[in-house]
């Protein structure tokens, strides 16, 4: 049974960096030009291609193995900062998938992004790549705090998703809004490099 064609699906939630948007070659670029200027051997391509979906600190993991990284670390804000300065340089969506977001449009399947991308990099990437109008919601890494089970994994043409039962609640501890039975589009995973 396919949730799009027989309309049990409410919505598609995508996750952003390396799943709906191909943004390593700008976050790979950062990355090495940090290292660069902190007279480190850059990262290559390739592995760092592996690390994108984990954001800025799964990235400054492989980049300076020697240094603990949190959140607002100096490097961390750093990095951010570089970052948005070169936001959408080589980013774009990936081209397998501009088929299915016209698919769930004609089907009116609204779809959105939920990504652990701060709102102030998240937003800026989105209208770059014509996607801000179109995403019927983002929530970014620091919007909302929220919970997430999977309940079943499925195909549909070719793509994975997953079925997940989310809830969520803002930071500040009120609204608790329970959404049931969201796919999320998730890659195909990459068989890892040594």
């Amino acid at each position: 049974m396919e949730p799009l064609e027989n309309g049990l699906c409410n919505a598609v939630l995508f996750d952003l960096d390396g799943t709906l948007v191909d943004t390593a070659p700008d976050m790979i670029a950062v990355l090495n030009d940090l290292q660069q200027a902190h007279e480190l051997a850059p990262v290559p391509y390739e592995v760092g291609r592996q690390y994108v979906s984990n954001g800025a600190l799964g990235l400054l993991h492989i980049g300076f193995p020697d240094v603990t990284h949190e959140f607002g670390s100096p490097l961390h804000t750093e990095y951010l900062e570089r970052y948005a300065r070169r936001i959408c340089e080589s980013s774009c969506v990936f081209p397998e998938l501009l088929p299915l977001l016209d698919e769930l449009d004609d089907a009116r399947c609204p779809w959105g992004i939920v990504t652990n991308k701060p709102a102030h990099l998240t937003n800026p990437l989105l209208e770059m790549l014509s996607l801000a109008a179109r995403s019927a919601c983002t929530v970014s890494g620091d919007t909302l705090a929220a919970r997430a089970r999977v309940t079943r994994n499925y195909e549909h043409k070719g793509h994975l998703f997953v079925d997940v039962d989310v809830l969520v609640t803002r930071q500040d501890g009120t609204g608790l809004v329970y959404i049931d039975h969201t796919a999320i589009y998730r890659p195909r995973q990459v068989s890892q490099a040594a």
